[in-house]
């Protein structure tokens, strides 16, 4: 086992440095990161890739992609979220709860600097 003959001696003392520039990682550091993780493909990667890759078809086979949830009041309007085909993040709608045939106002999620965006319907 790779952790048994590599002692760790020395730390990241800022995680968020290194995170964002992992060149300031420590090379005793990176040396030890990257047997673990050679250590681990020449293990389990490579020998179960297919295998892998079958349970993740399968997984997604039995997801409904484009379901929708029941819009929940809230003051003067209603909020529901639904997933749309292909996408990784939920749409969060906003409803106002006293018309009807307005276009909702749409919250898109998404990963990045900016969780959500207020996306407008065009004409």
């Amino acid at each position: 086992m790779i952790a048994a003959t590599i002692p760790i001696i020395g730390c990241a003392l800022n995680w968020q440095e290194v995170m964002q520039k992992p060149e300031t990682l420590d090379p005793e550091i990176r040396g030890y990161l990257d047997a673990e993780n050679s250590f681990y493909e020449s293990e389990f990667g490579k020998p179960t890739a297919a295998l892998q890759e079958t349970i993740y078809k399968e997984i997604r086979g039995r997801i409904k992609e484009d379901d929708s949830g029941i819009a929940s009041p809230d003051g003067p309007f209603a909020y529901n979220s639904r997933m749309l085909e292909g996408k990784q993040y939920p749409l969060i709608v906003r409803t106002p709860r006293w018309r009807r045939g307005d276009h909702p106002a749409r919250l898109q999620c998404g990963s990045g600097r900016r969780l959500f965006r207020l996306c407008r319907r065009r004409a």
